[in-house]
């Protein structure tokens, strides 16, 4: 980067920059389950802060020349260079609070990094966060570069050279860099090849710089090589796990309430001695305290779920149980469609599921089918998940606010929601006897609103959003179009609290 100039400054642009760091509010301590969460934050309070440089801007005034004279607006250099200062000061405190009282998944920050980059971190982590902050760094100063030169092309043209000399150098150090991760950039994205001082004129005193026309152009085509570089650099390894158990205890705990749960407990009526799959275990709750001591003694259970941070916490959650129920209790990590690779084919005298079914809408009919070769001539598949009509509303909503930013939600859409006949169907032609399969409207409250809700279950539509700040955007428009009916005065003198319309499907089958 070449060298900044010292620029004259007025002393009201230097009082107002110290008045608004001074000012400032400190960034609080805060916990993050991953980096582009605490990216988001700071992206946000860095924004607010620019907010609050630029309405003080607008509204101070310079004295003359002198001192003396008619006053005058802020200069655009001055306003330029209170948000410069103010900025500086802003990440400053942002780099102590971080080091000293920010945490990533249950991680210091110094400690996050550490085993982040001897992979510590399990399949949940992003392997590629030092790439994007590498490429963020990259595209701050190479434009900050840029911004620079078209801002003194006119007034100091002799710079003009040690401005290409640090581009030069700046491209070579950062392309490298990213060469070394192996990224398969596009032809027409790579960045293009920068001129060497020798190219634009000689010396550096007689160098002319770069016309608006090309500073444009480069500045344009190096922003579309490095947005999809961002792009690459974000995006989660493949078959990454979408679920976090943190974030569904905290904003989902009435999925494995007693007060939801009961009704389908009841169906199943689990009896000592009995061998049960739990379909879609989750953390483990209802397989740890209701399934398991259910069975005991001389029965077993086996959780199964795809989602490996899930079952880590209910391996967690099992471990607290008495040691003859840890014995009796097994945990299988495997996507619901694959039911055929199971152990223990036709051992089971029967399948539970709670609220886990919906999301296996790849081959619902294949699911069924995997069930009915795990069970025992006689046995029974008891479960309930979302069916027709199931988040009425929030759905439709989330479909419709995509659309508006040009994606086609229905691709996206993770959630099968039948009608019993439909299910009732599937079940039958897969050789069970249906005993019951029904609709169950169930209005449900929502612990920490429709935002804990969307951040929890709505990944699949929030993730073909191309930044932290669209899915937010996108978050903030959902909950305001919902706001008028799903959300009400409980009279406790508060917000008010969020409500959904559930509607599950509950079911009895067996095989014949």
């Amino acid at each position: 980067m070449p060298p900044r100039t010292a620029a004259k400054t007025s002393s009201a642009a230097l009082a107002l920059a110290d008045e608004l760091n001074s000012s400032g509010e400190a960034v609080p301590p805060l916990a993050f389950d991953t980096e582009d969460e605490l990216r988001a934050v700071l992206d946000r309070l860095r924004d607010d802060l620019r907010g609050r440089v630029k309405e003080r801007c607008e509204g101070a005034e310079q004295k003359g020349s002198k001192g003396k004279g008619r006053a005058q607006p802020m200069s655009e250099a001055d306003r330029k260079k209170v948000d410069d200062l103010v900025l500086k000061q802003f990440y400053t405190k942002v780099e102590s609070i971080i080091a000293s009282n920010c945490t990533i998944a249950g991680h210091s920050y110094s400690d996050y990094q550490k085993k982040k980059k001897r992979g510590e971190l399990g399949k949940t982590q992003p392997v590629n966060d030092e790439l994007h902050q590498r490429v963020l760094n990259y595209q701050n100063e190479l434009f900050d570069a840029r911004e620079i030169n078209a801002q003194e092309r006119v007034a100091a043209p002799a710079r003009a050279g040690q401005y290409v000399k640090g581009v030069v150098d700046l491209d070579k150090e950062y392309l490298a860099k990213l060469e070394d991760h192996r990224l398969d950039v596009p032809e027409e994205l790579a960045l293009p090849k920068p001129r060497s001082r020798k190219s634009l004129g000689g010396a550096a005193g007689s160098v002319e710089a770069p016309s608006a026309a090309q500073a444009q152009e480069y500045y344009e085509h190096g922003r579309q090589a490095l947005d999809h570089l961002l792009e690459m650099a974000s995006a989660p390894p493949p078959n990454a796990d979408k679920w976090s158990a943190k974030r569904y205890n905290s904003n989902a705990s009435f999925v494995y309430s007693s007060k939801f749960t009961s009704p389908t407990l009841d169906l199943l009526a689990a009896q000592p001695g009995e061998r049960i799959l739990d379909l879609g275990c989750g953390s483990g709750e209802l397989t740890c305290e209701s399934l398991a001591p259910a069975v005991l003694p001389g029965g077993s259970i086996v959780g199964l779920d795809a989602s490996p941070d899930l079952l880590d916490k209910a391996r967690s959650n099992a471990a607290a149980l008495p040691a003859d129920a840890r014995q009796g209790v097994a945990w299988v990590e495997k996507d619901g469609h694959s039911l055929d690779e199971v152990d223990g084919q036709g051992t089971f005298d029967a399948v539970f599921s709670n609220a886990a079914l919906h999301w296996m809408k790849r081959d619902p009919a294949k699911v069924v089918r995997g069930v009915h070769g795990l069970l025992k001539p006689g046995g029974r598949y008891v479960g309930e998940m979302g069916g027709a009509l199931n988040m009425v509303g929030v759905r439709s909503t989330l479909h419709r606010v995509l659309a508006e930013r040009g994606i086609d939600a229905e691709k996206l859409d993770p959630w099968f929601f039948p009608t019993p006949e439909v299910y009732r169907d599937i079940l039958e032609k897969e050789g069970f006897r249906v005993e019951s399969c029904e609709l169950v409207p169930r209005p449900t409250s929502l612990p920490t609103g429709l935002r804990g809700w969307l951040e929890t279950f709505a990944y699949a539509f929030l993730d073909a959003l191309a930044s932290p700040a669209d899915r937010e955007a996108v978050i903030e428009e959902v909950c305001r179009r919902l706001e008028i009916d799903m959300k009400h005065d409980i009279g406790d003198g508060g917000d008010g609290k969020w409500t959904v319309m559930y509607v599950r499907l509950r079911f009895k089958a067996w095989k014949e």
